[in-house]
Order: C-alpha cells, then sequence, then structure tokens
C-alpha cells in the first residue's frame, strides 16, 4: 500500500471520537492509539474551533467531512499549510509534515478520505449532549472511545488543588463527568455494538494490553504484538513516545494511579468524598469490566 494515495473504494469511512478530561490521560490513550500506522490523529481541534467561535457539532461535521481549512493560518498555492496556534495531528506519511511544520494540505485531505485510515478525534472539550447524540446517530461510522479517571487521580494531578476544593470545583468537575458517563453507558445500549468503549485511567494502567485490545477492536485497528510490546513500555516506565507533540510527558503509570495517596489530606479527600458524583466515579474507575455495566 502506498501512503498519500487515495484508495478508490466503497468504504465506509473510519472515525473515532476520544473524548476525555483535563487530566484524566486523553493524551497518553491517544499515544497508543497513535502506534498505529494508518492512524491520523487531531489533537484538540475543538480547541481552535472554540477560539474561532465554531460551535462544536459544526466542526465535527467539518472533520467528518476531511475538510480542515479552519485548522490553518494561511494555505499557500503550493499546498502548504500553516497550523493554527494549538493544533497539532499525528502524521502517518514522511511527506505530509514538513520540518518547518507545515504540512501538506492536499495530502492530509487524501490521507483523511482514503478508506483505510482511521481518522481520530482527541478531545478534552466536548460533553454529551442532545446535539451530539443527534450527530452520532447522523454518522453510524463514528465511534466514541470514553475516558475518565477517579477524581482523585484528577485533583493531585493539577496544581490548583486548594482552589478546586475550597471552590467546589472539583465537586462541579464529579457532576459533569459522571453524566456524561450515565449518558454514554445509556446510548451504548442503543447504539449498535462497539460504537461506544468507556474505559478509565486506572483500568489503562492496571490493564494496559487488554484496555489496548478493546481500545484497538472499537476503533477497527488490527493489532500487534509489537504494538503490545510499545504500550507496555509506555504504561509502565519512565520513557515515553517520541512524536512532536503526541509525547507526553515520561510517566510511571502505576505510580501516577496512586499519586493521591501521597498528595491530599484527609481534610481534601473527605470533602471530595462528599459529593455523590465524585464516589460514583471513585468506585466506577476499578471496574474491571464496563461492557457488564
Amino acid at each position: 500500500m502506498t501512503f498519500g494515495r487515495v484508495q478508490q473504494s466503497d468504504g465506509v469511512p473510519k472515525r473515532v471520537l476520544v473524548l476525555g478530561y483535563a487530566r484524566t490521560g486523553s493524551t497518553l490513550l491517544s499515544e497508543i492509539i497513535n502506534l498505529h500506522e494508518r492512524v491520523l490523529c487531531l489533537f484538540e481541534p475543538l480547541r481552535v474551533a472554540e477560539s474561532n467561535r465554531i460551535d462544536y457539532i459544526s466542526a465535527l461535521k467539518d472533520l467528518n467531512e476531511c475538510r480542515f481549512n479552519y485548522l490553518f493560518e494561511t494555505i499557500d498555492e503550493d499546498g502548504l499549510a500553516t497550523p493554527k496556534k494549538g493544533f497539532f495531528l499525528h502524521v502517518i506519511s514522511d511527506t505530509l509534515a514538513l520540518s518547518d511544520g507545515k504540512v501538506n494540505f492536499t495530502e492530509l485531505t487524501n490521507e483523511c478520505n482514503n478508506s483505510e485510515t482511521v481518522l481520530v478525534i482527541k478531545t478534552i472539550r466536548l460533553n454529551f449532549k442532545w446535539e451530539t447524540r443527534k450527530f452520532f446517530h447522523q454518522n453510524p461510522h463514528f465511534k466514541i472511545i470514553h475516558l475518565f479517571r477517579d477524581p482523585r487521580g484528577i485533583l493531585s494531578s493539577r496544581s490548583d488543588t486548594a482552589e478546586l476544593i475550597n471552590k467546589t470545583g472539583l465537586h462541579s468537575i464529579c457532576d459533569i463527568i459522571s453524566k456524561d458517563v450515565q449518558y454514554g453507558l445509556s446510548i451504548r445500549r442503543k447504539l449498535p455494538q462497539n460504537r461506544y468503549l468507556l474505559t478509565s485511567y486506572e483500568a489503562l494502567i492496571y490493564s494496559p494490553i487488554n484496555v489496548t485490545k478493546k481500545v484497538y477492536n472499537t476503533a477497527n485497528l488490527q493489532i500487534t504484538d509489537h504494538i503490545l510490546h510499545k504500550v507496555y513500555n509506555l504504561t509502565r516506565s519512565n520513557t515515553t513516545i517520541i512524536g512532536g507533540y503526541n509525547s507526553s510527558l515520561p510517566r510511571n503509570g502505576t505510580t501516577n494511579v496512586l499519586r493521591w495517596q501521597k498528595t491530599l489530606s484527609n481534610k481534601n479527600l473527605n470533602k471530595l468524598i462528599s459529593n455523590l458524583n465524585c464516589r460514583y466515579l471513585i468506585n466506577l474507575a476499578y471496574k474491571e469490566d464496563f461492557q457488564q455495566l
């Protein structure tokens, strides 16, 4: 197969939305998906839509149709595009991204339209609302991989811990995530099998191979032993995959999962668990199989 050429096929386009929240591990999960050579991953394109006052659903429709103009500052006569600040993508072809940071816009569009390419959209900006449900019902080829985290882990990974606790900001975060998770589980029962996958950062770290297999299965991606080996190293050691923005800071996953035990005071923990939705997420985050819910 030659990269950069559109496959003449009637195949259904492959689209995956990685839906996460700040400090929940969505970049790590995207890195894991990026290990596959046929993934074209857009990192936070809705951030650009937001700054350009484009509503999220309109932005998703554009991305679904491989219309990427709003993600770039300029596109010159040679088809070379300069990305807007805050937007990054994982390249699957050496001819797509150039050394000066520009992108071959024609190549990008061709790859998106290639029936073998899986377009992955990673965002922490999208809540499940009525418009979102309507969009996904109208686009049955779209898959959702929904990632959340034990709120104690979210709290311990942020620099504004005291402010979040004192102003009940974390309670609001728990309320939003809890409602999204419950909504996601409710629509999963109405959707065809394998269109919605719920998982947690804790599940990803404690069972990286098992979760990766489920993620790849949902995204219709073939997994290899080579990919699984990289996943194990990425989640178990202090190393990371290098690839432009796509790289997170070096991490030891199991240490991060339990970091809250050393950093959060009993007073802050008691304030957190006083919220019903925070307790719901804490109990849910360590489930072994979310598909049984």
